[in-house]
């Protein structure tokens, strides 16, 4: 069995002996409260800044604004959300009768970026 070096952990900051090479926390206590309290998909950009889309999260229904170019999102808010969908939702949220889906209206990034392009000019 391979030994891994010493990590430290992303909440609590102590040092610990990983069990897997990608591990980032010493617990799951850690990683709970880490992720809970580090979250941004649910908060507002910064005033002033403009925001390029918006929509409502298929899955947990928050409104998603999305400030920055990068930003690939277009009906989950985050991963996590998007895996439960697949998992449990395809069914429950009226997948493909009108459901919700976001500003984009079901249309591809592409076909989304070129529409607020034109819209701009």
């Amino acid at each position: 069995m391979a030994t891994h070096k010493k990590q430290i952990c992303l909440d609590c900051q102590k040092e610990f002996v990983p069990y897997r090479k990608d591990q980032r926390f010493c617990s799951k206590k850690c990683s709970r409260h880490y992720y809970k309290h580090h979250e941004t998909t649910h908060r507002a950009p910064e005033p002033g800044v403009p925001v390029i889309r918006e929509f409502y999260c298929r899955w947990c229904h928050h409104l998603v604004q999305v400030a920055d170019p990068a930003d690939k999102r277009t009906v989950f808010c985050r991963h996590k959300c998007e895996k439960s969908y697949w998992r449990h939702g395809y069914t429950l949220n009226d997948h493909g009768r009108g459901g919700n889906r976001g500003m984009s209206g079901g249309m591809s990034l592409g076909g989304l970026i070129r529409r607020e392009r034109r819209d701009l000019d």
